[in-house]
């Protein structure tokens, strides 16, 4: 409530070009739907005051329904990945450069202040035979 009325505003004091606020109202059977409000001034009085705002509101229920069971599915992947002792990595063949997350890193022994490793960083671990 308080993020829409600043939205709001703001937007009437001159401090934003427009209003866009991610809310959720009350369907008219009770549950709660998410929307994103946008809108601004349409006419403005002489010193720039708005006189009327117009704006549109679009149902993001099912954006944010993704959203939340997307956190839930990285989370139960993070707590996988720690709980295995797996370590991901990739290999971009444009750039030849491949990306090491911080298990891998450190089943490698390698310090954890770059996830980016050369081609020949990588070869340079395999066993000889």
């Amino acid at each position: 409530r308080e993020r829409a009325r600043a939205s709001g505003d703001r937007h009437i004091a001159g401090l934003t070009d427009a209003i866009e606020t991610e809310l959720r109202l009350k369907h008219k059977q009770g549950h709660w739907v998410w929307v994103l409000d946008r809108g601004g001034a349409v006419e403005r009085d002489a010193m720039g005051k708005p006189l009327r705002l117009m704006g549109v509101q679009t149902d993001i229920s099912k954006q944010k329904a993704a959203e939340a069971e997307l956190e839930q599915v990285n989370v139960r992947f993070r707590l996988a990945l720690a709980a295995s002792g797996t370590g991901i990595w990739h290999h971009d063949l444009a750039t030849g450069k491949s990306y090491w997350d911080e298990r891998t890193r450190e089943i490698f022994g390698l310090v954890s202040d770059t996830a980016e490793v050369e081609r020949d960083h990588w070869f340079g671990y395999l066993h000889p035979d």
